[in-house]
């Protein structure tokens, strides 16, 4: 602020190198020494910046950043971003690398006459997230000569399901030839639980148990440049956003990909005071296994429940009873079908409920909800949508 901001009357604020962080509303307030507000103004600021898009799975990206400013040789280039990560260091003509986070290496590179052709662009590769980078160069003695930013919106394929698909496919095909034979490729949640592992051979019992015996990699696929996952029987508790990396032996990534999956809400209406709630799934989840059908919402119980650990019953002495007028297929072991059927229905029945396979120590082997509706009231649902969407 201005020394002399009282005897001029000028109390404006310099930000030295706004960034796109700093976007938001600033509040100047004059207070006398009794706390007495004199005066207050608002002021909103608003950073321009370069956007950048590219689709995930796109082999590399540059973030453009040129200037007619004349920097010395010895100057000092560094990128990073938003977390204050070190993307790209460059230095006396050279790319400094010791100082690049573990998270960039080996993907990201700058021109080799970057300050002399006044080209400070970074060209990043296999970017799957969204970001804001900043560059800025330094003088030997520390001090800032020049910044600017890149926002970087990488843009996730979206795939979306019906709820009672039997299989979907996460698409990640490339007319890319790689060259050498040891590739890995390796699928992970957004919690970066291992869903799958290319050759099978590795997956041993790191791949997170709610994805086993549900997902592959076609035979023959990764010559071809396919690395696509199949996750069979897709529900709501599979929405999620899985990252695909394909990377060498030696852990250098080739390529990589995020896809978003979204399964529809799957709603059932009541006919005739009965309703079904359809579920069905892989046969080997079920060895060993309880299957629980639940109310969840808007009250809570237990509706039906088959112990596989103990006889194979639909009930054991220590449970409580199952809700009256319901069913299961008896031969569910051999079929997967866990499709339940509830008679003599009332409104205190409609609702949310969820079906929960519970492997051994507890474990939830995999889960579906199922929205159970009076005949009508979704029709209703649907005309009421676009009123809410107003208020």
């Amino acid at each position: 602020m201005n020394d002399n901001l009282l005897k001029f009357g000028d109390h404006s604020l310099t930000i030295r190198y706004p960034s796109y962080r700093d976007r938001n509303t600033y509040t100047c307030s004059i207070i006398n020494r009794r706390g007495e507000e004199l005066m207050k103004k608002q002021v909103m600021l608003n950073v321009k910046v370069t956007k950048v898009k590219v689709e995930s799975g796109a082999e590399s990206i540059e973030l453009p950043f040129k200037t007619d400013a004349n920097l010395p040789e010895d100057a000092k280039v560094e990128w990073r971003d938003k977390e204050n990560w070190t993307a790209h260091v460059f230095q006396d003509g050279a790319d400094k690398l010791q100082q690049q986070s573990w998270y960039y290496r080996g993907r990201t590179e700058m021109r080799p006459n970057a300050l002399k052709d006044k080209d400070l662009s970074l060209v990043v590769k296999h970017a799957t997230e969204s970001d804001c980078l900043t560059c800025t160069v330094y003088s030997t003695e520390g001090k800032i000569l020049l910044r600017g930013e890149v926002l970087l919106q990488v843009k996730a394929h979206k795939e979306v399901v019906g709820p009672q698909q039997s299989a979907v496919e996460l698409v990640f095909k490339t007319e890319r030839k790689l060259e050498c034979k040891d590739i890995k490729v390796e699928w992970r949640n957004r919690k970066d639980r291992k869903v799958y592992r290319y050759p099978s051979s590795d997956q041993s019992e790191e791949q997170f148990y709610s994805y086993k015996h549900r997902t592959e990699m076609k035979e023959g696929q990764i010559e071809k440049g396919d690395f696509s996952l199949v996750i069979h029987f897709p529900t709501d508790c599979d929405n999620d956003i899985y990252t695909c990396k394909v990377y060498r032996g030696d852990g250098t990534i080739l390529m990589k990909k995020r896809v978003e999956l979204h399964v529809k809400d799957h709603q059932v209406e009541v006919e005739d005071g009965c309703v079904t709630l359809p579920f069905k799934t892989k046969t080997d989840l079920l060895n060993e296994s309880r299957i629980e059908w639940l109310l969840v919402e808007p009250t809570y119980r237990i509706v039906h429940v088959v112990d596989n650990r103990k006889s194979g019953s639909e009930q054991s002495e220590e449970q409580q009873p199952n809700r009256k007028g319901t069913k299961m297929n008896e031969n569910l072991l051999e079929t997967g079908d866990l499709t339940l059927t509830m008679e003599d229905i009332t409104e205190d029945d409609c609702g949310k409920y969820k079906c929960v396979i519970f492997g051994k120590q507890g474990m939830i082997l995999q889960e579906k909800t199922v929205q159970v509706l009076m005949t009508g009231m979704n029709q209703l649902q649907n005309e009421m949508a676009p009123l809410i969407d107003q208020v």
